[in-house]
């Protein structure tokens, strides 16, 4: 099913439209569908069948987008992880989805661990694979909508990774919906950088295909500088970014160097989109949307800003609820509660893991709920304000910090590029708050210290650390809090 919306739809009056670009190499419908036709049979060959897991580990390349469309046209789950993923949490992976085959790239460094698996491991590459001839008359299984699609494991930044589950048909409503919104179509141009092992990346690939645009897809480790330069050699009309890129961007003033007249639009997700980032883009560039969204892993995408609303997002909004779906507050006080998502957006739960899967996963009149975690306001117009996590706040001196307020309120500076807001335990004041802050090179220490203490008013922050390079970020771009958190405890960081 979704391979056939993919790629089979197109092939009858696309074939040799252009959806794919990597480097100087341009894929069509039909060259693609025949390397996944190849790597299928090979997978086949291999001993791999519809309803096995397939791990793919990789860099952000062709290999990897074939890999993920082979694996979707004969109904195996693919389980996408970052290149750079650590032995340990690879290991944790392998162990608890039970794959039928690894697909991954060379030379890693956990190679001698993979080979005492027992298990096929195919090289992430189209080189051999080219010389192979497809075999005529191939049947496709098929594949119904209620059939696995994928199990991305979340970032477990505070416990193991969870793998959450998708079929083909929530999979398919979150991309159209989303499609719906941007107004996406063959008239696009998609840079991603974001890595396909991220489901913010994963749905540029299915989002492009879906409505026959194109995907300029990019290594996630392309130097920054580079960006304005691709998306004007492409005529790039959208582009998803996590806020901790944009900010970069914004602050090292790379947009102002460059016009950009193709670029409609810059969705972000991830993490909370600063107001002051969305207002100075749209000063830059008066003709580019910034679409701040809201979504996690377990439902895709919750909130999208609708083009065109500028009073909304400038105070703070994520947007209204994804098309199709319905949200709610869980224990509201205030006017503040948890947010749950009802609808066909809503993943199917966790991988062997009831019983996470019944803490946050449930259902109400017949349709899917998922309890977030987070904490948001709903206004009159149904517009949503996320105003913290659960676990996002420090306890200090019997207050009670909300970690992105701070951090939010500190970035704002000219000479701040990042910063991170941790929480170490103090048994006097419960947790002592330190600032981890990259600066530009240029910037004087003690003037961003009074500076940032005139910000945040009463609130005492006990050390300021800096750095003169880019925050550590987790496998889906976001500061990486816990790994900060861990080289201060350790005083790896003074």
């Amino acid at each position: 099913m979704l391979y056939k919306r993919l790629i089979e739809d197109h092939l009858t009056n696309k074939r040799d439209k252009i959806v794919l670009r990597y480097e100087e190499t341009a894929y069509t419908y039909g060259s693609i569908n025949v390397l996944a036709e190849i790597l299928r049979n090979n997978l086949k060959e291999k001993g791999v069948k519809k309803g096995d897991r397939v791990v793919v580990a990789g860099k952000n390349s062709p290999a990897e987008v074939i890999a993920i469309l082979a694996l979707i046209s004969m109904g195996a789950v693919f389980v996408p992880l970052p290149y750079d993923i650590s032995e340990k949490r690879l290991k944790y992976v392998i162990e608890d989805s039970g794959p039928a085959a690894l697909l991954i790239e060379e030379n890693r460094c956990y190679e001698a661990y993979i080979t005492t698996l027992g298990i096929p491991v195919i090289p992430l590459t189209l080189k051999e694979e080219e010389k192979v001839k497809v075999r005529q008359g191939e049947v496709r299984p098929c594949v119904s909508e209620e059939d696995m699609a994928y199990i991305i494991y979340t970032s477990g930044s505070t416990s193991n990774p969870k793998g959450v589950i998708a079929c083909q048909r929530q999979v398919l409503f979150a991309a159209d919906a989303i499609n719906s919104v941007l107004k996406n179509s063959k008239n696009d141009v998609i840079l991603c950088r974001i890595p396909l092992s991220f489901d913010y990346g994963l749905y540029q690939l299915l989002m492009t295909f879906l409505v026959g645009a194109v995907m300029v897809l990019v290594d996630e480790k392309e130097i920054v500088q580079q960006i304005p330069q691709i998306l004007k050699k492409y005529n790039v009309t959208g582009f998803p970014v996590v806020p901790a890129l944009l900010n970069v961007l914004i602050k090292s003033r790379l947009f102002e160097r460059m016009e950009l007249p193709a670029l409609r639009y810059i969705t972000s997700t991830g993490d909370v989109l600063p107001v002051y980032a969305i207002e100075k883009i749209e000063e830059i560039m008066p003709h580019v949307e910034v679409v701040p969204m809201y979504g996690l892993t377990e439902c895709k995408r919750v909130s999208i800003m609708p083009l065109g609303n500028q009073e909304k997002k400038k105070k703070g909004s994520c947007g209204l609820p994804l098309p199709g779906t319905k949200v709610k507050l869980l224990n509201e006080k205030e006017g503040i509660g948890e947010l749950a998502v009802i609808g066909p957006n809503v993943m199917c739960g966790y991988w062997g893991d009831k019983e996470e899967t019944s803490r946050y996963f449930s259902f109400l009149d017949g349709e899917n709920m998922l309890r977030t975690g987070d904490l948001f306001r709903i206004d009159e117009e149904g517009y949503l304000y996320f105003v913290g996590r659960t676990k996002s706040f420090i306890k200090n001196n019997g207050y009670r910090i909300n970690i992105l307020e701070l951090e939010t309120l500190l970035n704002c500076q000219e000479n701040v590029k990042e910063v991170a807001v941790i929480g170490v335990a103090n048994q006097d004041v419960g947790e002592e708050i330190i600032c981890v802050i990259y600066t530009d090179e240029k910037a004087d220490t003690k003037t961003v210290t009074d500076e940032c203490n005139r910000l945040v008013g009463g609130i005492k922050i006990k050390k300021y650390i800096y750095t003169q390079e880019p925050l550590p970020k987790n496998s889906n771009g976001k500061v990486d809090r816990k790994y900060i958190k861990e080289k201060v405890v350790k005083s790896l960081w003074t």
